[in-house]
Protein backbone atom coordinates (compact mmCIF):
# COMPACT_ATOMS: atom_id res chain seq x y z
CA UNK A 1 0.00 0.00 0.00
CA UNK A 2 3.04 2.31 1.03
CA UNK A 3 4.95 1.92 -2.70
CA UNK A 4 1.15 2.48 -4.27
CA UNK A 5 0.89 5.33 -2.75
CA UNK A 6 4.24 6.61 -4.03
CA UNK A 7 3.86 5.89 -6.95
CA UNK A 8 0.47 7.77 -7.78
CA UNK A 9 1.90 11.17 -5.66
CA UNK A 10 5.16 12.60 -5.74
CA UNK A 11 5.98 12.37 -2.12
CA UNK A 12 9.40 11.31 -1.74
CA UNK A 13 8.95 10.89 2.25
CA UNK A 14 6.70 7.56 1.13
CA UNK A 15 9.14 6.83 -1.37
CA UNK A 16 11.78 6.60 1.25
CA UNK A 17 10.12 4.76 3.54
CA UNK A 18 8.80 2.55 0.99
CA UNK A 19 12.27 1.55 0.16
CA UNK A 20 13.08 1.16 4.10
CA UNK A 21 10.63 -0.77 4.54
CA UNK A 22 10.96 -3.03 2.21
CA UNK A 23 14.63 -3.44 2.66
CA UNK A 24 13.98 -4.06 6.33
CA UNK A 25 11.27 -7.24 5.20
CA UNK A 26 13.91 -8.42 2.93
CA UNK A 27 16.62 -9.10 5.92
CA UNK A 28 14.12 -10.43 7.73
CA UNK A 29 13.21 -12.78 5.10
CA UNK A 30 16.71 -13.89 4.10
CA UNK A 31 16.67 -16.76 5.82
CA UNK A 32 14.11 -18.49 3.83
CA UNK A 33 12.18 -17.98 0.69
CA UNK A 34 8.42 -17.77 1.59
CA UNK A 35 7.80 -13.93 0.58
CA UNK A 36 11.21 -12.88 -0.38
CA UNK A 37 10.93 -12.90 -3.77
CA UNK A 38 8.24 -10.44 -3.89
CA UNK A 39 9.68 -8.84 -1.45
CA UNK A 40 12.53 -8.18 -3.56
CA UNK A 41 10.93 -7.21 -6.36
CA UNK A 42 8.83 -4.27 -4.46
CA UNK A 43 12.09 -3.24 -3.12
CA UNK A 44 13.49 -3.10 -7.29
CA UNK A 45 10.76 -1.16 -7.85
CA UNK A 46 10.65 0.97 -5.25
CA UNK A 47 14.36 1.78 -6.26
CA UNK A 48 13.71 2.36 -9.97
CA UNK A 49 11.02 4.66 -9.16
CA UNK A 50 13.28 6.74 -6.95
CA UNK A 51 16.05 6.30 -9.67
CA UNK A 52 13.21 7.81 -12.06
CA UNK A 53 12.94 10.79 -9.52
CA UNK A 54 16.42 11.77 -8.54
CA UNK A 55 18.43 10.03 -11.12
CA UNK A 56 21.02 8.39 -8.74
CA UNK A 57 22.55 5.59 -10.79
CA UNK A 58 23.03 3.35 -7.81
CA UNK A 59 19.51 3.16 -7.28
CA UNK A 60 19.03 1.95 -10.49
CA UNK A 61 22.04 -0.56 -10.04
CA UNK A 62 20.45 -1.61 -7.28
CA UNK A 63 17.58 -2.05 -8.50
CA UNK A 64 18.63 -4.59 -10.81
CA UNK A 65 20.82 -5.99 -8.45
CA UNK A 66 17.69 -6.98 -6.62
CA UNK A 67 15.46 -7.89 -9.31
CA UNK A 68 18.23 -10.52 -10.35
CA UNK A 69 18.47 -11.98 -6.84
CA UNK A 70 14.74 -12.43 -6.83
CA UNK A 71 14.71 -14.28 -10.23
CA UNK A 72 17.25 -16.76 -9.13
CA UNK A 73 14.91 -16.99 -6.15
CA UNK A 74 11.99 -18.31 -8.42
CA UNK A 75 11.83 -21.61 -9.96
CA UNK A 76 10.66 -22.52 -13.48
CA UNK A 77 7.07 -22.81 -13.85
CA UNK A 78 6.01 -20.25 -10.80
CA UNK A 79 3.02 -17.74 -11.61
CA UNK A 80 5.31 -14.47 -10.46
CA UNK A 81 8.46 -15.73 -12.74
CA UNK A 82 7.19 -14.13 -16.00
CA UNK A 83 6.62 -10.56 -14.28
CA UNK A 84 10.03 -10.68 -12.32
CA UNK A 85 11.67 -11.30 -16.05
CA UNK A 86 9.62 -8.30 -17.71
CA UNK A 87 10.28 -5.82 -14.54
CA UNK A 88 14.34 -7.25 -14.34
CA UNK A 89 14.04 -6.44 -18.26
CA UNK A 90 12.78 -3.00 -18.23
CA UNK A 91 15.67 -1.94 -15.76
CA UNK A 92 18.38 -2.95 -17.40
CA UNK A 93 16.71 -1.27 -20.77
CA UNK A 94 16.56 1.68 -18.82
CA UNK A 95 20.18 1.04 -17.63
CA UNK A 96 21.33 0.60 -21.26
CA UNK A 97 19.69 3.79 -22.46
CA UNK A 98 21.43 6.08 -19.56
CA UNK A 99 25.35 4.15 -19.65
CA UNK A 100 24.72 2.61 -23.51
CA UNK A 101 26.40 -0.82 -22.12
CA UNK A 102 25.43 -3.21 -24.87
CA UNK A 103 25.47 -6.43 -22.39
CA UNK A 104 22.55 -4.82 -20.75
CA UNK A 105 20.35 -4.42 -23.89
CA UNK A 106 21.00 -7.94 -24.76
CA UNK A 107 20.50 -9.25 -21.67
CA UNK A 108 17.66 -7.41 -21.31
CA UNK A 109 16.34 -8.67 -24.78
CA UNK A 110 17.18 -12.36 -23.23
CA UNK A 111 14.84 -11.62 -20.75
CA UNK A 112 11.98 -10.04 -22.88
CA UNK A 113 12.17 -13.88 -24.84
CA UNK A 114 12.07 -15.60 -21.90
CA UNK A 115 9.25 -13.93 -20.49
CA UNK A 116 7.21 -14.06 -23.78
CA UNK A 117 7.63 -17.84 -23.40
CA UNK A 118 6.12 -17.76 -20.44
CA UNK A 119 3.39 -15.94 -21.90
CA UNK A 120 0.95 -18.30 -24.12
CA UNK A 121 -1.10 -17.04 -26.64
CA UNK A 122 -4.46 -16.39 -25.23
CA UNK A 123 -2.67 -14.49 -22.21
CA UNK A 124 -4.14 -10.84 -22.09
CA UNK A 125 -0.56 -10.11 -21.43
CA UNK A 126 0.97 -11.37 -24.39
CA UNK A 127 0.26 -8.47 -26.42
CA UNK A 128 2.16 -5.71 -23.92
CA UNK A 129 5.10 -8.91 -24.16
CA UNK A 130 5.67 -9.17 -27.61
CA UNK A 131 5.75 -5.42 -27.79
CA UNK A 132 8.17 -4.92 -25.22
CA UNK A 133 10.59 -7.90 -26.80
CA UNK A 134 10.12 -6.07 -30.86
CA UNK A 135 10.88 -2.53 -29.08
CA UNK A 136 14.19 -3.64 -27.88
CA UNK A 137 14.47 -5.57 -30.67
CA UNK A 138 14.46 -2.12 -32.59
CA UNK A 139 16.60 -0.32 -30.22
CA UNK A 140 19.42 -2.87 -31.06
CA UNK A 141 18.81 -3.01 -34.51
CA UNK A 142 19.57 0.85 -34.32
CA UNK A 143 23.29 -0.06 -32.56
CA UNK A 144 24.17 -2.68 -34.09
CA UNK A 145 22.44 -2.83 -37.58
CA UNK A 146 21.82 -6.29 -37.67
CA UNK A 147 18.88 -7.06 -40.02
CA UNK A 148 17.63 -10.03 -38.12
CA UNK A 149 16.51 -8.05 -35.36
CA UNK A 150 14.45 -5.61 -37.50
CA UNK A 151 12.78 -8.42 -39.06
CA UNK A 152 11.81 -10.11 -35.83
CA UNK A 153 11.27 -6.85 -34.42
CA UNK A 154 8.73 -6.43 -37.61
CA UNK A 155 7.00 -9.75 -37.04
CA UNK A 156 6.33 -9.71 -33.09
CA UNK A 157 4.96 -6.09 -33.80
CA UNK A 158 2.61 -7.88 -36.41
CA UNK A 159 1.83 -10.93 -33.94
CA UNK A 160 0.74 -7.61 -31.22
CA UNK A 161 -1.31 -5.92 -33.76
CA UNK A 162 -3.32 -9.33 -34.39
CA UNK A 163 -3.93 -9.43 -30.68
CA UNK A 164 -5.30 -5.73 -30.52
CA UNK A 165 -8.67 -5.67 -33.31
CA UNK A 166 -10.18 -3.25 -34.05
CA UNK A 167 -11.97 -1.39 -30.56
CA UNK A 168 -8.70 -2.28 -28.57
CA UNK A 169 -7.48 0.45 -26.26
CA UNK A 170 -4.08 0.16 -27.09
CA UNK A 171 -4.33 -0.74 -30.82
CA UNK A 172 -3.27 2.89 -31.85
CA UNK A 173 -0.16 2.66 -30.15
CA UNK A 174 0.81 -0.83 -31.70
CA UNK A 175 0.07 0.55 -35.52
CA UNK A 176 2.20 3.50 -34.89
CA UNK A 177 5.25 1.23 -33.72
CA UNK A 178 4.59 -1.36 -36.68
CA UNK A 179 4.44 1.83 -39.09
CA UNK A 180 7.84 3.15 -37.40
CA UNK A 181 9.55 -0.38 -37.57
CA UNK A 182 7.89 -0.85 -41.60
CA UNK A 183 9.57 2.64 -42.27
CA UNK A 184 13.18 1.74 -41.01
CA UNK A 185 12.85 -1.60 -42.69
CA UNK A 186 12.43 0.43 -45.80
CA UNK A 187 14.77 2.87 -45.64
CA UNK A 188 17.24 0.08 -45.13
CA UNK A 189 15.94 -2.38 -47.94
CA UNK A 190 13.51 -0.08 -49.91
CA UNK A 191 10.70 -2.69 -50.58
CA UNK A 192 7.44 -0.63 -51.39
CA UNK A 193 5.92 -2.88 -49.78
CA UNK A 194 7.24 -1.96 -46.58
CA UNK A 195 6.49 1.61 -47.78
CA UNK A 196 3.00 1.10 -48.60
CA UNK A 197 2.16 -0.62 -45.23
CA UNK A 198 3.83 1.77 -43.19
CA UNK A 199 1.68 4.58 -44.62
CA UNK A 200 -1.65 2.07 -43.99
CA UNK A 201 -0.93 1.48 -40.34
CA UNK A 202 -0.13 5.71 -39.96
CA UNK A 203 -3.27 5.85 -41.32
CA UNK A 204 -5.28 3.78 -39.67
CA UNK A 205 -3.49 5.45 -36.38
CA UNK A 206 -4.73 8.94 -37.30
CA UNK A 207 -8.32 7.75 -37.59
CA UNK A 208 -8.09 5.92 -33.90
CA UNK A 209 -7.03 9.21 -32.39
CA UNK A 210 -8.92 12.45 -32.39
CA UNK A 211 -7.83 16.03 -33.06
CA UNK A 212 -7.12 16.63 -29.36
CA UNK A 213 -5.39 13.41 -28.26
CA UNK A 214 -1.44 14.86 -27.20
CA UNK A 215 0.04 11.98 -30.38
CA UNK A 216 -2.64 13.89 -32.85
CA UNK A 217 0.02 16.22 -34.36
CA UNK A 218 3.39 13.10 -34.02
CA UNK A 219 0.82 11.05 -35.91
CA UNK A 220 0.58 13.59 -38.63
CA UNK A 221 4.23 13.71 -39.10
CA UNK A 222 4.77 10.68 -39.30
CA UNK A 223 2.55 9.77 -42.02
CA UNK A 224 3.43 13.30 -43.67
CA UNK A 225 6.74 12.37 -43.68
CA UNK A 226 6.12 8.74 -44.99
CA UNK A 227 3.87 10.61 -47.86
CA UNK A 228 6.70 12.34 -48.61
CA UNK A 229 8.91 9.53 -49.05
CA UNK A 230 5.91 7.58 -51.56
CA UNK A 231 6.55 10.93 -53.69
CA UNK A 232 10.08 10.72 -53.93
CA UNK A 233 9.83 6.98 -54.96
CA UNK A 234 7.30 6.86 -57.32
CA UNK A 235 6.27 10.55 -58.17
CA UNK A 236 2.70 10.25 -56.56
CA UNK A 237 1.98 13.94 -56.52
CA UNK A 238 -1.43 13.22 -54.67
CA UNK A 239 0.99 11.80 -51.93
CA UNK A 240 2.63 14.94 -52.07
CA UNK A 241 -0.14 17.17 -52.10
CA UNK A 242 -1.26 14.82 -48.67
CA UNK A 243 1.73 15.13 -46.98
CA UNK A 244 1.72 19.61 -47.15
CA UNK A 245 -1.87 19.07 -45.76
CA UNK A 246 -1.07 16.84 -42.92
CA UNK A 247 2.16 18.85 -42.16
CA UNK A 248 0.18 22.11 -42.26
CA UNK A 249 -2.41 20.56 -40.04
CA UNK A 250 -0.11 19.41 -38.01
CA UNK A 251 2.22 22.70 -37.70
CA UNK A 252 -1.39 24.47 -36.62
CA UNK A 253 -1.32 22.34 -33.52
CA UNK A 254 2.19 22.79 -33.04
CA UNK A 255 2.07 26.66 -31.76
CA UNK A 256 4.99 29.30 -31.29
CA UNK A 257 6.49 27.75 -28.06
CA UNK A 258 5.83 24.34 -28.58
CA UNK A 259 9.42 22.09 -28.74
CA UNK A 260 8.80 20.34 -31.61
CA UNK A 261 7.45 23.65 -34.06
CA UNK A 262 11.43 24.06 -35.21
CA UNK A 263 11.29 20.37 -36.99
CA UNK A 264 7.70 20.55 -38.21
CA UNK A 265 8.69 23.73 -39.66
CA UNK A 266 11.37 22.03 -41.46
CA UNK A 267 9.64 19.21 -42.97
CA UNK A 268 6.58 21.50 -43.83
CA UNK A 269 9.63 23.84 -45.55
CA UNK A 270 10.91 20.67 -47.22
CA UNK A 271 8.19 19.31 -48.63
CA UNK A 272 6.89 22.80 -50.66
CA UNK A 273 10.16 22.77 -52.47
CA UNK A 274 9.71 19.50 -53.37
CA UNK A 275 6.50 20.29 -54.73
CA UNK A 276 7.97 23.27 -56.25
CA UNK A 277 10.38 21.91 -58.20
CA UNK A 278 7.41 19.54 -59.37
CA UNK A 279 4.92 21.53 -60.16
CA UNK A 280 6.93 25.35 -60.31
CA UNK A 281 3.73 27.48 -58.18
CA UNK A 282 5.63 30.47 -56.57
CA UNK A 283 3.50 30.22 -53.80
CA UNK A 284 5.11 27.15 -52.42
CA UNK A 285 8.50 28.41 -52.88
CA UNK A 286 7.54 31.41 -50.85
CA UNK A 287 5.62 29.64 -48.32
CA UNK A 288 8.59 26.83 -47.92
CA UNK A 289 11.44 30.03 -47.32
CA UNK A 290 9.20 31.67 -45.14
CA UNK A 291 9.38 28.40 -42.70
CA UNK A 292 12.61 27.68 -43.17
CA UNK A 293 13.36 31.24 -42.30
CA UNK A 294 10.94 30.53 -38.53
CA UNK A 295 12.77 27.33 -38.28
CA UNK A 296 15.55 28.92 -38.43
CA UNK A 297 15.04 31.25 -36.12
CA UNK A 298 14.00 28.72 -33.58
CA UNK A 299 17.33 27.09 -33.87
CA UNK A 300 19.51 28.95 -31.99
CA UNK A 301 23.36 28.72 -31.98
CA UNK A 302 24.78 25.84 -30.39
CA UNK A 303 21.84 23.27 -31.40
CA UNK A 304 23.17 21.08 -33.55
CA UNK A 305 20.59 21.39 -35.96
CA UNK A 306 21.26 24.86 -36.79
CA UNK A 307 24.21 23.83 -39.90
CA UNK A 308 21.66 21.85 -41.59
CA UNK A 309 19.11 24.59 -41.16
CA UNK A 310 21.14 27.31 -42.55
CA UNK A 311 22.09 25.34 -45.42
CA UNK A 312 18.29 24.25 -45.93
CA UNK A 313 17.18 28.04 -46.09
CA UNK A 314 20.58 29.13 -48.17
CA UNK A 315 19.41 26.52 -51.04
CA UNK A 316 15.74 27.56 -50.79
CA UNK A 317 17.00 31.15 -50.99
CA UNK A 318 19.46 30.21 -54.12
CA UNK A 319 16.34 28.52 -56.16
CA UNK A 320 13.81 31.71 -55.84
CA UNK A 321 17.15 34.17 -56.77
CA UNK A 322 17.55 31.87 -59.56
CA UNK A 323 13.60 32.04 -60.40
CA UNK A 324 13.49 35.93 -59.92
CA UNK A 325 16.53 37.12 -59.77
CA UNK A 326 16.28 38.82 -56.24
CA UNK A 327 19.78 40.63 -55.54
CA UNK A 328 18.84 39.97 -51.61
CA UNK A 329 18.20 36.51 -51.55
CA UNK A 330 21.42 35.67 -52.96
CA UNK A 331 23.24 37.83 -50.59
CA UNK A 332 21.12 35.97 -47.71
CA UNK A 333 22.02 32.88 -49.46
CA UNK A 334 25.80 33.64 -49.27
CA UNK A 335 25.36 35.09 -45.58
CA UNK A 336 23.99 31.91 -44.81
CA UNK A 337 26.35 28.81 -46.62
CA UNK A 338 29.10 31.03 -44.52
CA UNK A 339 27.27 30.82 -40.80
CA UNK A 340 26.57 26.80 -42.02
CA UNK A 341 30.11 26.21 -42.79
CA UNK A 342 31.64 27.99 -39.67
CA UNK A 343 29.56 25.55 -37.18
CA UNK A 344 30.59 22.61 -39.78
CA UNK A 345 33.39 20.26 -38.24
CA UNK A 346 36.82 19.77 -40.14
CA UNK A 347 35.86 16.55 -42.34
CA UNK A 348 31.99 17.10 -43.28
CA UNK A 349 31.46 15.94 -46.45
CA UNK A 350 29.77 19.97 -47.22
CA UNK A 351 32.45 21.68 -45.36
CA UNK A 352 35.28 23.25 -47.26
CA UNK A 353 39.16 21.84 -46.88
CA UNK A 354 40.82 23.75 -44.41
CA UNK A 355 44.69 24.43 -44.10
Amino acid sequence: MLYKRCQETVDDAALQEAVQCFQAAAQLSSNGIGDLPYILTRLALALQTRYKRGGVLADLDNAITKHGEALELIPQGHSLRCAILNNFANSLLIRFERVGDRADLDDGITKYGEALELTPPGDRNRSSSLMNLASALLTRFEQVGDRADLDECITKHGEALELRPPGYPNRTSSLMNLATALKTRFDQVGDRADLDDCITKYGEALELRPPGHPGYSSNLMNLANALLTRFRQVGDLAALDDCITKSREALDLRPPGHPLRSSNLMNFANALLTRFQRVGDRADLDDGITKYREALELTPPGDSNRSSSLMNFASALLIRFKQVGYRADLDDCITKCGEALELMPPGHPSAPPRS
